[in-house]
């Protein structure tokens, strides 16, 4: 018996154009990390979205809508509970309709999910599993400070704002601190400005950062309600996957760190942990031996073919 895939019970109405063309038409927190290096597509690729918007006339593309928006939907006015409580003080909702904007910086606008009193603007994050014990290692990624810095440039009076993460397995919520660097804030605010004018000088960013997400092969298509579910639910699990995986890479050198020069140890009642060094096995030098009897080279009997494999190399094209 086959389990279905649910998607998580969210309507999310598509956003007016006119509110897309103001999100896309200015510089927001997700497109000032971009123009930093950190963001979710490289400054070139966003400088092509906005030319398109702004010098070319074009309609925005419609929105993406993924699994990550609709939990992030799902699960942040219950974060944005968790906060009140953290801080013991009232967290409000920002409507999303709302741009912070400011004469100072004519090129952009601020977002942000909530505030607290004084009018401190809130970021509430509820991403991937792995993501979090990341953050929770190595502290708050780089592009969610940007972010947050961002946000600070139009609410000149605030020194601090929070960045609350939640667990969507643990439904803890941790909070990160961001303070006001008057130094980035001015290198942030340089290298937005600059951007923004490049797009009426047509003066494009180089393509040096930016990765080829998949080959552009036309292919047959496999259409159908189970398709999209066995598709979703790969993308989902790979993209899980690979968190764990560089989660627990970091938090092996982490607790090798802490454990100093032990060989095996323990975090009482919680971990056992043997770390000893293997010896290197001995192995043939095939180069060397062909290289001293090429006749080998030649010869099929000293050679034998393996079995074939047939690769399943995947490209999530909603996180495209």
């Amino acid at each position: 018996m086959s389990a279905k895939r649910a998607s998580i019970p969210v309507d999310i109405t598509p956003k007016p154009i006119e509110w897309q063309r103001k999100q896309l038409g200015t510089i927001g927190g997700n497109a000032a990390a971009c123009i930093m290096g950190k963001g979710y597509i490289s400054k070139a690729q966003l400088w092509d979205r906005m030319h398109a918007l702004l010098v070319e006339k074009r309609d925005p593309e419609p929105m993406p809508i993924n699994d990550d928006m609709r939990r992030g939907l799902v699960l942040e006015p219950y974060a944005r509970t968790l906060l009140a409580k953290h801080y013991d003080c009232k967290v409000d909702h920002h409507p999303q309709t709302k741009f912070v904007m400011s004469e100072e910086i004519p090129w952009g606008h601020a977002l942000p999910d909530g505030t607290m009193p004084v009018a401190r603007p809130i970021e509430l994050k509820s991403p991937r599993p792995g993501t979090v014990a990341k953050a929770l290692l190595h502290g708050l990624p780089e592009r969610w400070r940007i972010q947050a810095s961002h946000t600070m440039l139009f609410y000149p009076d605030i020194t601090w704002m929070p960045v609350a993460l939640l667990c969507p397995i643990t439904m803890n919520l941790h909070v990160f601190t961001v303070e006001y660097d008057d130094r980035f804030a001015e290198e942030l605010a340089d290298a937005e400005h600059d951007f923004f004018q490049s797009i009426f000088k047509d003066e494009r960013p180089g393509d040096e950062d930016v990765k080829a997400l998949m080959p552009e092969d036309t292919l047959p298509a496999i259409t159908g309600e189970e398709a999209v579910e066995a598709a979703r639910s790969w993308n989902s699990l790979k993209a899980l996957e690979m968190d764990i995986k560089e989660a627990l890479e970091d938090a092996r050198a982490e607790l090798r760190m802490l454990s100093g020069e032990n060989l095996a140890w323990e975090v009482p009642g919680i971990l056992r942990v043997y770390d000893k060094p293997q010896a290197g096995r001995k192995s043939l030098n095939k180069d060397a031996v062909l290289k001293a009897f090429p006749v080998i080279n030649d010869d099929e009997k000293f050679w034998k073919k393996s079995a074939g494999s047939r690769p399943f190399r995947s490209y999530n094209l909603e996180d495209k």
